[in-house]
C-alpha cells in the first residue's frame, strides 16, 4: 500500500483518498486517539465539515485502507481488527468511528458503541470530538 504522503515521482504518484474516506479522516482528526491512529493532524479545527479543514498526513501504515479504482477506501472489517489491541477507552473511540462510518453495518457486525459508557471515562478531547460530531452530524 502506498502511504498518503509518499513523494510523487514520475514512476509513482500519491494515492488519493476517496471522498467518503477523506471525510472520515476529517472526523477522526478531531479526536487525539483517532488522529494518532489515522496519522493525521487537523490544522484548522474551527472549520465546518463542508469546508474540509486542512489536514497534515504522517507517514505510517494504514492497513485498513484498500485501494479501489485508483483511490484509497476505508475498509471497516480490516479496521475493526484494531479494536481488540488497545485500552478500553481507545476501543470506545474506534467503535465510535466505525459507527460514524456506517451505523447499520456496525450494528450488524456487533460493533456497538455505548455513548454513556464511553463518556464515563473518555478524556475531554475525545468527548469534544463526539460532541462536535453530534452538533454536525455528517456521514461518509
Amino acid at each position: 500500500m502506498k502511504t498518503l504522503n509518499e513523494p510523487a515521482t514520475p514512476a509513482t504518484q500519491k494515492t488519493k483518498l476517496n471522498t467518503a474516506t477523506s471525510l472520515l479522516f476529517h472526523i477522526a482528526a478531531r479526536s487525539h486517539v483517532l488522529a494518532e491512529q489515522f496519522g493525521v493532524e487537523l490544522i484548522s479545527p474551527d472549520c465546518e465539515p463542508e469546508n474540509e479543514p486542512a489536514l497534515t498526513f504522517y507517514a505510517l501504515p494504514r492497513p485498513w485502507l484498500s485501494e479501489r479504482g485508483g483511490e484509497l477506501a476505508f475498509d471497516a472489517d480490516k479496521y475493526a481488527k484494531t479494536i481488540y489491541n488497545c485500552s478500553d477507552y481507545t476501543a470506545h473511540m474506534r467503535l465510535w468511528i466505525l459507527n460514524v462510518w456506517n451505523p447499520s453495518y456496525a450494528r450488524s457486525k456487533g460493533w456497538n458503541f455505548d455513548l454513556f459508557k464511553a463518556l464515563n471515562g473518555l478524556d475531554d478531547n475525545n468527548r469534544r470530538a463526539i460532541a462536535w460530531f453530534l452538533r454536525n452530524p455528517i456521514w461518509p
